[in-house]
């Protein structure tokens, strides 16, 4: 990134490098990582200008692939679960849990100030 025009109260603006478009370009192109902890997909989509249409497509294509075959390993799990409700058995937490429903926290107490 160079800096292309400075504004008022240091405000700076930049344009981005041959060798930035290229790297931007490579990272587009490449596969995302499947295990990567953040879903960089927003940030994909939102530099698909910088790659031709058809390759943007394709990006598309592959993230629409990749989340079909993660829905068919997450359903496969889904199934393999027993989801008893006996708390004493070991079983996972109910599908409500799962699901994002807040469990309440046991109450707790306040110790009294001692003056």
């Amino acid at each position: 990134m160079t800096i292309s025009a400075e504004g008022p109260r240091s405000r700076k603006e930049y344009a981005i490098t041959d060798a930035g478009r290229a790297e931007l370009r490579r990272w587009l192109l490449e596969p995302p990582n499947p295990k990567a902890r953040r879903d960089d997909l927003p940030l994909r989509v939102a530099f698909l200008g910088a790659v031709e249409p058809e390759e943007g497509r394709q990006i598309l294509a592959n993230t629409r692939d990749m989340a079909r075959e993660r829905h068919k390993e997450l359903r496969k799990l889904q199934r393999s679960i027993n989801w008893g409700d006996d708390a004493g058995s070991g079983c996972p937490p109910r599908r409500s849990a799962l699901r994002g429903h807040r469990r309440s926290r046991p109450a707790t107490r306040r110790r009294r100030r001692v003056r």
